[in-house]
């Protein structure tokens, strides 16, 4: 081999040389890096699955809050109406009411009022006569005797009740 050029020992010790290099990269870099390579792999699967369960953990509590959002929309809504409904019964209850008094208040007016005009038209009945008694009494106190004053007054007053 030496007429090809090739020195036999050189070759021997460059194999040796590969071979203690393969070894020695084999048992302290090779080993390790695949270890490395092989966690790093196993960490960006956990990665990926955690933050799948992220994902799906912010969709549910997006659909729960919706759900929930929707559920307050609803209740709030029930509140507004039940409210409504209230006032507006609170509000019919108030003007009934209020009409009660009204129609309360206007009886007691005329309940006043008539029981006003019944005592003005006493006092003017009584006036009338005390008025008719003092003419009957002043005109014809000078010409009738007093039991004819008497007859002339009775009668006017007989006459007076009448047209009441």
């Amino acid at each position: 081999m030496e007429n090809l050029g090739i020195d036999v020992n050189l070759l021997i010790a460059q194999i040796f040389n590969f071979v203690v290099f393969l070894f020695i990269f084999k048992k302290f870099v090779a080993k390790p890096f695949m270890h490395f390579l092989k966690n790093q792999k196993e960490k960006e699967a956990e990665k990926e699955a955690l933050e799948q369960q992220i994902k799906e953990k912010e969709e549910s509590w997006k659909a729960e809050e919706v759900k929930l959002r929707t559920l307050f929309n609803k209740e709030k809504a029930a509140m507004i109406k039940e409210a409504s409904e209230e006032a507006s019964q609170l509000k019919a209850d108030l003007i009934a009411k209020a009409k009660e008094e009204v129609v309360q208040l206007k009886d007691k007016a005329k309940n006043e009022i008539e029981a006003e005009r019944k005592n003005a038209e006493k006092d003017l009945e009584q006036k009338i006569i005390d008025l008719s008694v003092a003419i009957v009494e002043n005109t014809f106190k000078n010409y009738l005797s007093l039991s004819m004053r008497k007859e002339i007054t009775e009668q006017m007053l007989k006459n007076l009740n009448k047209g009441n």
